[in-house]
């Protein structure tokens, strides 16, 4: 999964300059001779370049979303989800000449009189809308976004307005439901916390729900931690700190806790000059 989300960014980046500077890349294509400056004099090459720039943006955009410490499976699925639905609404739009959703493509067309060349739109139209479903159908096969998704879990995002009825009557969870859905101060509280933080102080009063909820929560959403001990790791460890055991400066480094430095420097003793 680093590997594909290194290339959405890298690649989405990469062709939003190139459109951007299209212009200069076939100028300097030509005083090459380099025959691939002929794409970029033709219009339907570069509104492709300008529809994978912006389908490439949106993917970076969902990639970023799912990223970050307190993210959970959940939240990926259902940001996943919402991008899986968009995408059929923007076919209904492609093919009803609405470009939208895609602004360099939008922009390219109205500033250079596209819209009057209709075989230029309707084979863009084809091959956008093709594209569109085979993204779809990726997404969902490298994904598997039915196998993630739970309805009955749904009680783990908000206990305080999920439907009593989520778990079954027979399910002993359900008590401790009742009960929690009861507690004002709590919802409180819930309102103030992170999803994992909460239901972490509720192990003690609430030890069936809390197992539960911890077992949708715990999982890794992204390889988000690794990329961030990767890279606090390459700041850390220089060619002229090669030999360094890193794992406690890491620990310091990655923690969400605060060091007291005050306290540290005070229980070390001072070494006086001689």
């Amino acid at each position: 999964l680093y590997h594909t989300e290194v290339r959405w960014l890298s690649r989405g980046q990469v062709l939003k300059r190139i459109f951007k500077l299209k212009t200069e890349v076939s100028l300097f294509l030509e005083e090459k001779d380099n025959s691939l400056f002929e794409y970029f004099n033709n219009k339907d090459f570069i509104c492709k370049l300008a529809y994978l720039a912006d389908i490439f943006n949106h993917m970076n955009d969902i990639n970023i979303s799912i990223q970050g410490p307190d993210t959970t499976i959940m939240d990926a699925t259902e940001k996943l989800q919402a991008f899986l639905s968009k995408m059929s609404v923007w076919k209904i739009r492609i093919q009803n000449g609405i470009y939208a959703n895609f602004q360099m493509l939008d922009e390219f067309i109205f500033e250079n009189g596209s819209r009057q060349d209709s075989l230029l739109l309707n084979n863009l139209k084809d091959a956008i809308c093709e594209h569109l479903e085979v993204l779809q159908v990726s997404f969902e096969k490298y994904f598997n976004l039915d196998e993630i998704t739970k309805k009955d879990e749904l009680w783990i995002r908000n206990p305080f307005l999920c439907d009593i009825d989520c778990i079954d009557d027979m399910d002993l969870a359900k008590d401790e439901l009742i009960d929690l859905k009861t507690k004002s101060l709590l919802k409180m509280d819930f309102d103030s916390k992170t999803l994992g933080e909460f239901w972490s102080s509720l192990r003690e009063a609430y030890p069936l729900l809390v197992k539960r909820a911890m077992a949708a929560i715990i999982p890794f959403a992204t390889v988000y931690l690794c990329e961030s001990g990767f890279s606090t790791l390459v700041t850390i460890k220089t060619k002229h700190r090669n030999r360094m055991n890193v794992e406690h400066d890491m620990r310091v480094a990655l923690s969400k806790t605060i060091p007291q430095f005050n306290l540290l420097i005070k229980e070390k003793q001072q070494q006086h000059s001689h």
